[in-house]
């Protein structure tokens, strides 16, 4: 399972379909997608009478549309010294009409949805070397998505079907209910934070066959006996176990498994160092 989110740009590609620009565009890049709806609104506005003021418009808007190729390829290379962005530029500003400018930036969507190209070939040529890839095509981009990340949202009852108590702990137990009911009432981009937390990934399989490891409930730790209400839980995000201290009500359950989600976005050592810190506990 590769416990990350892609874009349709690499899921409708393996699959051998082609991209929707603007509606593929607005999934991976959507500030630039709205960048250039506002140029094509642009287009439609009605042309000056004044022949300066119009062709102070049009080459305002030559301006608009070079800096949008600019940022659509990324690359570092300007405009002039780049042979395909130099004749799109070069056809436009010769026929400057309404068509011409639509097509200009549907060209300017393509160029940034292919500017991953290079490392789709890469990933393609490695799952080539461990899977049929052409029986992709079988799979709608949604189905492959499915079957190597697993779905989006967290389900709750396959999480639970999958859960372990270790000793000194059981289902039933009044604290383990009170985060069962915490994640029932959870949103789905809440939950895919909680699964970060304990996990350090994103998504999970599909189905509880696909589950390398269950998710495991340990034996509070001894200082949270006392006051259990004073602890966050602790997580093992290598091994999928957490710490829960007994709560001694669902709204800190809820409270104290919110801030210990909110407050450790890492897993990584780098956030002590980006931070100034001396250690985690800081």
């Amino acid at each position: 399972m590769i416990p990350m989110n892609f874009a349709c740009n690499v899921w409708s590609p393996l699959v051998g379909r082609s991209l929707q620009t603007s509606t593929s565009l607005r999934e991976i890049d959507l500030d630039f997608e709205l960048s250039l709806q506002e140029l094509e609104l642009k287009i439609e506005a009605p042309i000056s009478e004044d022949s300066e003021e119009a062709e102070a418009t049009r080459q305002e808007m030559m301006e608009q549309y070079e800096n949008a190729m600019l940022v659509a390829k990324d690359d570092g290379v300007a405009s002039k010294d780049d042979s395909a962005s130099r004749a799109l530029l070069a056809s436009l500003e010769l026929n400057f009409s309404q068509s011409n400018q639509r097509q200009f930036l549907e060209d300017v969507r393509r160029a940034r949805l292919q500017r991953s190209n290079a490392q789709l070939d890469s990933l393609l040529q490695g799952l080539g070397d461990v899977l049929p890839v052409e029986l992709l095509p079988l799979w709608t981009p949604e189905e492959l998505e499915l079957m190597i990340c697993g779905p989006i949202e967290l389900d709750v009852e396959l999480l639970k079907r999958v859960t372990a108590y270790g000793p000194g702990v059981r289902e039933d137990d009044e604290h383990v209910q009170f985060f069962w009911n915490m994640m029932e009432r959870m949103t789905m981009e809440e939950k895919g934070d909680f699964l970060k937390f304990a996990s350090a990934c994103s998504r999970l399989p599909s189905s509880a066959g696909d589950h390398l490891m269950p998710f495991s409930f340990l034996k509070p730790e001894s200082k949270m006996d006392n006051n259990p209400d004073d602890y966050m839980p602790k997580v093992y995000t290598c091994f999928f176990q957490m710490h829960l201290p007994r709560y001694t009500s669902q709204e800190v359950c809820d409270a104290k498994v919110a801030q210990a989600v909110t407050m450790c976005t890492t897993m990584d050592a780098d956030v002590v160092e980006r931070n100034g810190l001396q250690s985690f506990d800081e």
